[in-house]
């Protein structure tokens, strides 16, 4: 709880034509996102889940590995060219 309010901590992945393939639900708010994924059943057996070459994309919040390739991040005091 922080500030009076309740969450829990919801992990979705979706396929290619955004179908939810699976949840992971229960995790307090305050849980960081990768600690979630981290203790996440996909992630703690990724040979059930992935073939050779096969991974997910995420956001910043996620650490890269060999299953999860981590969004784009410009670094501090960066600027993106428009290309």
């Amino acid at each position: 709880m922080q500030k009076g309010n309740y969450a829990i901590k919801a992990l979705f992945v979706c396929d290619d034509k955004a179908k939810i393939t699976l949840v992971e639900m229960g995790w307090p708010g305050s849980i960081q996102d990768n600690r979630v994924w981290s203790n996440s059943d996909v992630y703690l057996s990724k040979e059930k889940y992935f073939s050779n070459k096969e991974y997910l994309l995420g956001d910043s919040a996620f650490s890269a590995s060999m299953v999860m390739v981590r969004a784009f991040k410009k670094g501090t005091n960066a600027t993106l060219s428009e290309e």
